[in-house]
C-alpha cells in the first residue's frame, strides 16, 4: 500500500462547494440534468411527477407539465442557469423522497 508523503502537511482547512458557490460549475449541473431527464422513464420517474395542480407555483406546474411532455428542462431555465437540481427536484417530485432519492442518484452517475 503507497504512504503518503510525511513531508506534506495535511490541509487546516477543507471547503466544500455544496451548491456550485465558489466555482461556477453550471455547465456541468445543466448537462447532468439533460442527460437525467430524457431517462424518467426508464427511471420509473414519469408517474411520480407531481401533478400539476399539486404544484406551489405556476412556474412549477409550467415546469412540470414541460418536463412531461419533453423530457428536458425548459429553454429558458437553461439560459437563465438560476435553479439548482435541489429547486428542479422539489418542484418537479414535492414531498416524495423515494422519487428525488432515485433522480439525485440518476444525476450524480450523470454529472461529470
Amino acid at each position: 500500500m503507497a504512504r503518503f508523503d510525511e513531508g506534506i502537511l495535511a490541509p487546516s482547512v477543507l471547503i466544500f462547494d455544496w451548491h456550485g458557490t465558489l466555482v461556477d460549475t453550471h455547465d456541468a449541473m445543466f448537462s447532468a440534468m439533460e442527460d437525467m431527464l430524457p431517462r424518467l422513464e426508464e427511471l420509473g420517474l414519469v408517474d411520480q411527477l407531481i401533478p400539476e395542480d399539486q404544484c406551489r407555483t405556476t412556474d412549477d406546474a409550467r415546469l412540470v407539465r414541460y418536463i412531461r411532455i419533453f423530457r428536458r428542462l425548459h429553454p429558458r431555465i437553461l439560459a437563465e442557469r438560476r435553479v439548482s437540481r435541489t429547486d428542479i427536484f422539489n418542484a418537479i417530485f414535492g414531498d416524495n423522497r423515494a422519487a428525488k432519492l432515485t433522480a439525485h442518484q440518476a444525476y450524480n452517475n450523470a454529472y461529470r
